[in-house]
């Protein structure tokens, strides 16, 4: 099952939903803190089932990337991460980098059009766990 995007008439819809889906897809829609930590908890919540996320151009900062990356850890199916188009930036590379060493199932990481420098590009890029991540920054 898949997820797509919400409103806020639809928040409680969400969170029974979430427990069942597989895909996650709310991009374009600008998580408040309040959003991003429900939405982190309920990734928690579904650990065993989760397989992709997408939160493109959701207005994510450091903080709110941090606690999602920690609660995405875990998701033992988990393959595509989608992150592009957010506010990231240099402070977070090492939360990302312990993001991709504890989680063997991710295949697929895209952080492209935040505001990384081309140093931490590099080193985002090359933890690709011997090419068995692609890494789109």
């Amino acid at each position: 099952r898949s997820l797509s995007p919400f409103n806020s008439n639809k928040r409680l819809v969400l969170k029974n939903k979430l427990r069942k889906t597989d895909k996650i897809n709310l991009s374009r829609n600008s998580l408040n803190e309040e959003a991003i930590i429900s939405l982190a908890q309920q990734i928690k919540n579904s650990k065993e089932k989760l397989k992709e996320i997408k939160l493109i151009k959701c207005g994510i900062n450091n903080e709110g990337a941090t606690l999602l990356l920690k609660a995405l850890e875990s998701c033992v199916k988990l393959n595509f991460v989608n992150l592009a188009n957010n506010s990231l930036d240099d402070k977070i590379v090492n939360n990302i980098i312990n993001f991709l060493k504890k989680n063997n199932s991710v295949t697929s990481c895209y952080f492209t059009n935040n505001n990384f420098t081309t140093g931490s590009k590099e080193v985002i890029k090359s933890y690709n766990r011997n090419g068995k991540i692609k890494i789109f920054i």
